[in-house]
């Protein structure tokens, strides 16, 4: 028997063959043993799996050094999977993340200066590559092809309600996905006529 994999190319590089599943949304998003059991899995290669691992714990990272005091599932995340790779300095982790930390001077509301403050200051470049691995992953499980390599993916990062992340004209046309409670939640709208024209709108 074959696997279906082996007879497809990968659905981010589409150069090599897909010999293995890629997690769209990656597990280390969510708490110890609580990720979801239907998590999606895509035909990729191991290298492209690999690259992006590093990336996508950044990203992992990122997002809950914003959100890891807001709700308890973030806290568990926080806690379980990113503070022991800080406080282990054998990590090759803990010396990537300190890598993009940097002391800044925190402001109030007013402008006002107020003491240094630690902040992560991450790449742009790095965060693109995953949130465009999302898109990517999102076309090919709604066609069943890979994104055309021709197709640009525009990336912005939005600090809002859950109601207003995506473009209110586009509200009544995007279908709603809860992955996980209080851990990720998106809105996807695509153009009937053009299914490579779409607006994603992902919520951690």
């Amino acid at each position: 028997m074959i696997s279906t994999s082996l007879t497809q190319v990968c659905y981010l590089c589409g150069q090599r063959q897909a010999n293995t599943r890629d997690h769209l949304f990656p597990r280390l998003l969510f708490p110890t043993g609580k990720a979801p059991t239907n998590l999606r899995t895509i035909p990729s290669c191991v290298q492209c799996n690999n690259e992006l691992s590093k990336d996508e714990e950044l990203f992992q990272q990122w997002v809950l050094s914003g959100r890891a005091l807001d709700t308890d599932v973030a806290r568990e995340v926080w806690e379980s999977k990113v503070r022991p790779n800080l406080t282990d300095e054998t990590r090759r982790s803990r010396q990537r993340i300190l890598s993009h930390v940097a002391i800044r001077k925190a402001l109030t509301f007013h402008g006002q200066q107020l003491q240094d403050w630690p902040v992560l200051e991450v790449d742009p470049a790095s965060m693109e590559r995953v949130l465009g691995k999302f898109v990517r992953g999102l076309y090919y499980l709604e066609n069943g092809v890979r994104l055309p390599d021709n197709v640009k993916i525009e990336v912005w990062f939005v600090q809002d309600r859950y109601e207003r992340v995506i473009v209110p004209e586009l509200m009544p046309y995007a279908q709603k996905k809860e992955v996980a409670k209080d851990i990720l939640t998106y809105w996807r709208a695509t153009a009937t006529d053009m299914p490579t024209a779409s607006v994603t709108s992902l919520v951690f």
